[in-house]
């Protein structure tokens, strides 16, 4: 989201971040379709100014929505709802089947990390989550 405060607050695009870790807040924006990239240069997409153009608190629930609607998050939605009260482990057990693709261990950790954080986001911010 404070990217998207970035790409608000100027008429034009921002540079894209020389290091890779920089960058990384990036890759879910883009992933959701709300900000493209164009050489060295970050842009917001059609749909990225529509939700620039909400209060906050409708900015939150639009990407909340669109995250959602996306299968990752989705599943990610119903493995934290499933888990809550259960002993640790339960988010990642209930999301075997949508991460079972991923061989490696460290990505895997990662992955579940940045898709717990997102359900988070969606129950706190979506309409009817």
């Amino acid at each position: 989201m404070d990217m998207l405060r970035q790409l608000s607050s100027s008429k034009e695009p921002i540079a894209r971040p020389a290091d890779k870790k920089a960058e990384k807040p990036l890759y879910d924006l883009k992933a959701l379709g709300l900000l493209t990239y164009g050489g060295n240069r970050v842009y917001l997409t059609r749909l990225g100014k529509t939700v620039l153009g909400a209060n906050e608190k409708d900015r939150s629930a639009s990407v909340a929505a669109i995250a959602l609607a996306t299968p990752k998050v989705t599943a990610a939605c119903l493995a934290l709802k499933k888990s809550m009260g259960e002993k640790g482990g339960a988010f990642e057990s209930y999301m075997e089947s949508t991460l079972k693709q991923i061989k490696s261990d460290s990505y895997r950790k990662v992955t579940i990390a940045v898709l717990k954080a997102w359900a988070r986001f969606v129950a706190e911010h979506a309409p009817a989550a």
